[in-house]
């Protein structure tokens, strides 16, 4: 396993889109492999999922793994830290297009109240949409 670090990542995410690949298609690249990591191999059975998700485009890779979670018959809780005006224009139209699939979300968590979310919420798994490589 080899372990990057986050201006390592940050580097090849800007060189990919320099390079002709939209952002867009990374999101929805990285989003698509998770979802097939998380059901083939993280957690095959589960059926009931939580997104978490911040204002970065981890969020947009999360609601990239939402909207594939509804799509095959999951049951999906979506979580936003930041409001859908404040995203990016690739993380707007992941989230958007999670939505338009009747995920309901809840809007104006602050980082503090996911801890005590979390440890109330019944289901199966949580996604983590809001720590990535800007997270200080």
């Amino acid at each position: 396993m080899h372990i990057l670090r986050a201006q390592t990542i940050r580097s090849l995410d800007e060189q990919t889109i320099k390079s002709g690949t939209p952002g867009e298609m990374l999101m929805e690249r990285a989003g698509r492999g998770a979802f097939r990591f998380l059901t083939r191999v993280a957690a095959p059975g589960a059926r009931r999922f939580l997104v978490a998700s911040g204002k970065g485009n981890n969020a947009g890779d999360a609601f990239v793994v939402a909207r594939y979670l509804r799509e095959h018959g999951m049951h999906v809780d979506l979580l936003t830290l930041a409001p859908p005006q404040g995203l990016s224009n690739d993380a707007r139209l992941m989230f958007d297009r999670a939505v338009a699939l009747g995920i309901p979300v809840s809007h104006g968590y602050h980082e503090l109240d996911l801890v005590r979310l979390f440890s109330m919420w019944h289901g199966d798994a949580i996604i983590d949409g809001v720590l990535g490589t800007g997270v200080h």
